[in-house]
């Protein structure tokens, strides 16, 4: 989305939070792709594209409050239509600052709280393996109607992970 940041000439950062996450996974393994909204006018046609591909396992998406939000839940009011079984991951500030209000909206399966370097990681797998969710920290979703949240996951050191993978993203 467009804020008053992200005017011509403005400074957009790169999305680390996002590159940090997903580049512990072996490329070999799973399929990843990153869509940054704030700069890909076109982010929506992506995106649709990529779910009539294939069936994905997971979509995260990472929001703070304000703006972020509502552009987030787009995204994900598109994934739940084209791909229904997609399991949609919430994290960034806003739902590891509230993640009982964040997962209790009906577009949103689970939050991953605080870092989420380790424990996207963790969640992946256990959803790829069909394993119970309940035994990794910093999770927050519903199970039977009841609100699950794990508690707070281990803080990370960065220095313990790979350098991201840049070329995920349009760098330019």
């Amino acid at each position: 989305p467009k804020t008053e940041l992200d005017k011509k000439g403005a400074s957009i950062g790169l999305p680390l939070s996002v590159l940090h996450t997903i580049s512990s996974f072996d490329k070999r393994e799973f399929d990843i792709f990153v869509i940054d909204q704030r700069v890909d006018e076109n982010w929506r046609n992506k995106l649709i594209s990529l779910l009539k591909k294939s069936e994905f396992l997971c979509v995260g998406i990472s929001t703070m409050t304000g703006a972020q939000i509502e552009w987030g839940l787009k995204a994900a009011a598109i994934i739940r239509k084209f791909s229904p079984l997609t399991k949609i991951v919430f994290g960034g500030v806003h739902p590891t600052i509230y993640p009982e209000q964040t997962v209790s909206y009906p577009l949103v399966d689970i939050v991953v709280r605080g870092d989420g370097e380790l424990t996207f990681h963790k969640l992946v797998h256990a959803l790829y393996n069909n394993q119970d969710l309940g035994e990794i920290k910093g999770l927050c979703y519903v199970k039977n109607n009841k609100i699950i949240n794990t508690g707070i996951a281990e803080l990370v050191n960065l220095d313990d992970f790979s350098e991201p993978d840049y070329s995920l993203v349009n760098v330019s």
